[in-house]
């Protein structure tokens, strides 16, 4: 193993000629001398020799990708207020969790069943849209909270928690997102918006605005400031959702 590790962004096809150290990729792909693995597992496989080097530089030379994101986002806010933390994820490699420094399941129920407050922090794709169901529900621990930051979609339906509520199966629900905006004013909304005495410090709605404290707004203006100068100087941008070769 190298003793070093150099972070290359990306902008440019290939590394520079001269190196033969660890080529980072945003992809998670790491290439040394045509030889191809996990900067994850490599983490993971070196813990005490290349974790706390690997973050300081991430941090240092703003790659953001590997650890960016609602849900890592969520994860430091959490575990700085004493949270214990544990996290399901199909597509991160094996080893993500130990650049985090949280503990990690490999099943969704497992998640479910363990979990005092489930926050759902994943983008909308077939695979997803749905999962939060009267099924997702009944697996959930007794007398837990659900909040959903991500895409209203996700959830199949928001009356599927009107009688988990109403029996303290779910204690909470924080939803800043709907699968149907704007509500039909039925059901769990028609109960939220009457303000009924049995829904009282249970369920929280937001219009899409959990996100904005003044420094999430400094943060946004920045972060496109940045990403503005990196295209004036020929750059690739930060937090690419889609791009065309």
């Amino acid at each position: 193993m190298h003793d070093k590790l150099l972070i290359w962004d990306c902008t440019t096809p290939h590394p520079p000629p001269d190196q033969d150290k660890v080529i980072l990729w945003q992809s998670f792909v790491v290439s040394d001398n045509r030889t191809e693995f996990s900067i994850p597992k490599l983490v993971e496989d070196n813990s005490d020799k290349y974790r706390a080097k690997y973050l300081a530089l991430i941090y240092d030379l703003g790659v953001k990708d590997l650890t960016s994101g609602s849900g890592v986002s969520v994860i430091r806010k959490a575990k700085a207020i004493g949270f214990n933390l544990v996290f399901f994820d199909p597509y991160r490699d094996r080893g993500y969790e130990k650049m985090l420094g949280v503990d990690r399941v490999d099943t969704l129920d497992e998640l479910l069943k363990i979990s005092d407050v489930v926050s759902i922090n994943t983008p909308l794709t077939n695979e997803t849209r749905g999962m939060v169901d009267a099924d997702f529900i009944s697996k959930m621990k007794y007398g837990s909270f659900l909040i959903n930051t991500a895409r209203g979609e996700i959830l199949a339906n928001i009356d599927d928690f009107l009688e988990p509520i109403k029996s303290g199966k779910i204690s909470g629900l924080a939803l800043d997102v709907l699968p149907e905006e704007p509500p039909k004013n039925s059901g769990l909304i028609a109960s939220w918006k009457s303000r009924e005495k049995w829904l009282d410090g249970k369920v929280i709605i937001n219009p899409h605005t959990s996100y904005y404290t003044e420094d999430s707004y400094a943060e946004m203006r920045k972060k496109a400031s940045e990403n503005a100068k990196r295209i004036i100087e020929g750059k690739v941008p930060f937090n690419i959702i889609s791009s065309k070769e």
